[in-house]
């Protein structure tokens, strides 16, 4: 498992590249899971196509309040029988995810970002 802790006070995604992210002054490649003080690499396929309803399921059962999906460089849609969920989901390119998860975050929303390379 590749998971890294960061400080619950200062979690907003400080820059991103088309391979990564820096967050918390940590630079992490994509596909990654930012949700709460975590950051995990080892839970997303490596590319959006390959998300399905078990990555989803794994994200769901951390229980955030919001889902938020950067599928790269432009906003893709799984098929519908792709993915289901109960919670709120967003899919949007990952340069949009990022700057919504800031705001997000900023609020106190409990909301979990699964970002694929940009």
């Amino acid at each position: 498992m590749t998971e890294q802790k960061t400080d619950t006070a200062n979690k907003q995604i400080q820059s991103y590249d088309s391979l990564g992210l820096s967050i918390d002054g940590s630079y992490t490649q994509f596909p990654c899971l930012i949700f709460g003080t975590v950051i995990r690499t080892d839970i997303l396929p490596l590319k959006f196509e390959l998300f399905n309803d078990e990555h989803l399921n794994i994200l769901e059962r951390l229980s955030p309040e919001l889902i938020l999906v950067g599928t790269g460089t432009h906003q893709q849609f799984p098929k519908p029988q792709q993915v289901s969920s109960q919670r709120a989901i967003e899919f949007m390119d990952t340069g949009s995810a990022c700057r919504v998860f800031n705001i997000l975050t900023a609020e106190d929303r409990h909301v979990l970002a699964a970002l694929f390379p940009a």
